[in-house]
This record gives C-alpha cells, structure tokens and sequence, in this order.
C-alpha cells in the first residue's frame, strides 16, 4: 500500500476532474483480492491512457494482474465533520 501511495496516487492527484479513491481488502481463501476505486469529475476524455499507466504501475508493484471497468455513480453521500450527510452525484 506504501509504493501505491507514493509512487501511483500520487500521479492521479495531479491529474484535473481526479476527486479521490478508495482501496479495499478482502481475504478469499489462500489470496486477498484487492479492490481500487477511483472517483472523477467530468472531463475524462484521455483517460484510457493513464489508466493504462495505472494498471501497468500496479502490476509491477504487486505482481498481480489488474482489470479494469468503468462505473457511472449513480449516487454517494458522505458525512462532513459536523455530522451533516451530503450527496454526491
């Protein structure tokens, strides 16, 4: 998780419309599964190129073999400080 912090999210942090991520575990078995969401605004268009990069960089990192699929959010709220629910999408 430290190499994809400093030398993966760093990259998607510079990029425009790119708004977060999430990394999620799940131990199946004999293997984790690990499961990358990353979260954007409008303006994708080029995109395909680094998330190219992004599986390739994963890739040499863990060994794995990432796939990627494209989501549409359809709908997300998150909780501020103050306790208060906001929506997303």
């Amino acid at each position: 998780m430290v190499a994809v912090r400093e030398e993966v999210l760093v990259r998607f942090e510079a990029t425009p419309h790119f708004m977060g991520t999430t990394v999620l575990k799940c131990d199946a078995g004999e293997r984790a599964e690990i499961i990358i969401t990353s979260f954007w605004d409008d303006g994708l268009e080029g995109s395909e190129v680094e998330a190219t990069r992004f599986i390739s960089e994963i890739r040499k990192i863990t060994g794995a073999s990432p796939t990627r699929k494209g989501f549409d959010t359809l709908y997300a709220q998150v909780r501020d400080s103050t306790g208060n629910f906001h929506a997303i999408a």
